[in-house]
Order: C-alpha cells, then sequence, then structure tokens
C-alpha cells in the first residue's frame, strides 16, 4: 500500500481502532437483561480521557445521553468531542504534554491503568496485537507525520522517530499506546480524520456505521509485545522519603557460643546504607562486650 492523503492519525481514528480492541463485550439481551460491562463507546472515550485528565468528573445521569453523541461525534472526527472531554481544552492538552515530557511515569501509570480495564491485552485472538499493527501502519501512510516526528513510546520515556517506529518488532504496548496518543491528540486537529472514518465506517443511509477497515491486518512486520505492570506507589513513596545519606544501624544481640565464658556477651551490628550507589551492608564484625551487668567481672 502507498501513502494515502487521506489516511490520517488523530484523536478520532486512534479511537476507532481502539475500541475494536475492546475487551469481550455483552450481548444484546445481556444489555436488554440489565447487565452492564462499562465498556460502551462513551464509557471508553471518558476512560481514554482520564490519561489526560484523572480527575474528570463522572457524568450526571441526566449529561449521558448528550456525552453519548459527543463521543461518536469525535470517533467521527466532527469536532473535539463536546465542552465535557478535554481533548479541545488547550489548557489540558499543554499540562498533559509536560507530563509525558517530564512526568512520564506517572502519566504511564494512567495509561496501564486504562488499558487494564478496557483493552484484551494478551488475549487469545490478540486483538491488541491488530491494534498495535493497525495504529503503525497508519503512521506510515499518514504522510502530514515527518520521518523525523518523534513518539515517546518506549518504556524508559525516551521517544523514536517515525522511521524506527515503522520497523520495530518489539514493542510495549502501554507506552507505545500512550505516546500515538498523546502525539494525535496534541498535534493533530480531530477533523483532520475525517475522510479516514468515512473510509474505514462507511456510511449506512442513517444505520450504525460499523468498522470495516482491514488496516494493520497486513502489516508484514512481525511484532512482539510486551506488558508492563504500574508500579508500586507505596514503594515509590518510601524511596523517595530516603535520604541519600541515611544509615539504619539495627542492634542485634545473639546468645555466646558454648566455648567462649557465659560472661562475654556479643554484640553483632547489621548495617542497612541506603544512597545512591544503592549499596547493602549485611555484616561488619562481632563486638565482645566485657562489661556484665554494668560492671567488669573479676578476672577479666
Amino acid at each position: 500500500m502507498t501513502k494515502n492523503e487521506s489516511l490520517r492519525l488523530c484523536g478520532g481514528t486512534f479511537f476507532t481502532l481502539l475500541l475494536e480492541a475492546r475487551k469481550q463485550l455483552l450481548s444484546a439481551n445481556e444489555h436488554y437483561a440489565g447487565k452492564k460491562d462499562g465498556l460502551t463507546e462513551y464509557e471508553t472515550l471518558i476512560g481514554l480521557a482520564r490519561v489526560i485528565r484523572s480527575d474528570l468528573a463522572t457524568p450526571m445521569p441526566t449529561e449521558i445521553k448528550t456525552i453519548q453523541g459527543n463521543a461518536s461525534e469525535y470517533k467521527k472526527c466532527k469536532n473535539a468531542g463536546g465542552g465535557y472531554f478535554p481533548f479541545g481544552d488547550k489548557t489540558a492538552l499543554r499540562v498533559f504534554d509536560e507530563r509525558v515530557k517530564n512526568e512520564y511515569a506517572d502519566t504511564l501509570r494512567k495509561m496501564c491503568c486504562f488499558v487494564d480495564g478496557f483493552i484484551d491485552a494478551g488475549g487469545d485472538i490478540k486483538k491488541d496485537e491488530l491494534l498495535v499493527k493497525a495504529l503503525v501502519e497508519l503512521i506510515s501512510l499518514d504522510n502530514h507525520i515527518d520521518d523525523s516526528q518523534s513518539f515517546y513510546i518506549k518504556e524508559d520515556g525516551t521517544t523514536a522517530q517515525k522511521t524506527e517506529l515503522v520497523n520495530m518488532r518489539e514493542i510495549p504496548l502501554e507506552p507505545f499506546l500512550l505516546g500515538v496518543f498523546h502525539y494525535a491528540v496534541c498535534n493533530v486537529d480531530n477533523t483532520a480524520g475525517a475522510e479516514t472514518f468515512k473510509i474505514w465506517c462507511p456510511s449506512t443511509g442513517g444505520g450504525k456505521r460499523a468498522y470495516t477497515g482491514d488496516i494493520g491486518v497486513n502489516w508484514p512486520v512481525n511484532i512482539k509485545l510486551s506488558y508492563i505492570e504500574p508500579k508500586d506507589d507505596d514503594f515509590a513513596d518510601n524511596k523517595a522519603d530516603k535520604s541519600p545519606d541515611d544509615i539504619i544501624v539495627e542492634e542485634v544481640y545473639e546468645e555466646p557460643r558454648q566455648e567462649e565464658a557465659k560472661s562475654k556477651q556479643q554484640m553483632v551490628f547489621n548495617f542497612n546504607v541506603t544512597g545512591n550507589n544503592n549499596s547493602f551492608i549485611q555484616h561488619v564484625d562481632n563486638i565482645t562486650n566485657n562489661y556484665y551487668g554494668g560492671q567488669k567481672k573479676d578476672g577479666e
């Protein structure tokens, strides 16, 4: 396939592909019976929006219908999703951009939480693998993305240029999704993907426009995905509380050896040393205490 002027990566086209990788949905009968899976289009978009703004309020029941319509229009690349979603909020996007660049670990944790809640990661039918291949192919075909464009798709927060990205064979899922999502919402007007949506989801004369695209299916590069877990916040906080020069000394008493006089009590000091070099000393030496009960015994 050659580069196509109509195929564009933006927030709406990213979201369209993402929806195809959701966890298994409930059937229509199950929904009719009152069951809920929390994976509707608008709920998925709310989850994705919380990667940008984690304090996004849960909508009131009276707002649901409007938000459903906004999510549909965002998917169709008609606009930025209305006032509820942060995709058209310049301040929210600026802060998100800064967090990706300067607070990557925390922002990645939010994407990990989204993937855990909504995406069929590691499943038997490999929805996540097809999603990644589709996004890679879309990036390769989008001639509005320069070959030198950088994406924050690596687990350590560093970037890969487009030329490297389209040839990658090992990709960490959550960092990849974060980096592509970040580029799409911070650099591209959502209406740019309107023609792409029409190609993937053709009109049915007023009915629901189902996804019929096959992008990613024939991507020639074999991609192996890896997955990461959010880091434990308590562990991170504990490390942050430690001063680089902290030295913790623990005094441990041991019973005296049988061959030694009972009056000689041994004191063993264990040192736990934490610092920038992460050195750790378990045992230093034995110190013989010649004093018993505060007084020196005769003959010693």
